[in-house]
């Protein structure tokens, strides 16, 4: 009796110790599902038409012409402050904003999806009669 609850014990730990071995050469069970993004952030220099919509701040780029929100983490509070120093009657006043940033994700509550930001890390130039949508 001794025996056999000896080789049943023995049996177990070898399979535990097999199915461990399994796991950590597999790199864990669930790092096949997930992907990890390693890439770096990349800032770049970002030149288009900023503006309020809805409280919203967008920049529309000047050469794809794609609109994108502008994150409210970065340098937006020294461009809030540039923006409202100009023509305070327009209130659909367009600004060429010359700056450096990176492109980031951040989930939209209203349909549960990502949408793609700018976020300015550094203005470097607004000109309010320079228009590159003409």
């Amino acid at each position: 009796m001794k025996y056999i609850i000896l080789i049943i014990v023995s049996i177990s730990i070898i399979s535990c110790e097999s199915n461990k071995e399994k796991n950590t050469s597999s790199g864990g069970p669930d790092t096949e599902k997930s992907e990890i993004n390693t890439s770096p952030i990349i800032q770049m220099k970002v030149k288009g038409m900023f503006e309020y919509k809805n409280s919203k701040g967008f920049l529309t780029d000047c050469e794809s012409g794609k609109s994108y929100n502008v994150a409210k983490e970065g340098d937006v509070k020294n461009l809030d402050s540039v923006y409202n120093m100009f023509d305070v009657k327009n209130p659909k006043r367009k600004v060429y904003v010359f700056a450096e940033g990176f492109n980031s994700v951040k989930e939209n509550p209203k349909n549960n999806a990502f949408d793609t930001v700018i976020v300015i890390t550094r203005l470097l130039a607004l000109d309010t009669a320079y228009n590159c949508q003409k």
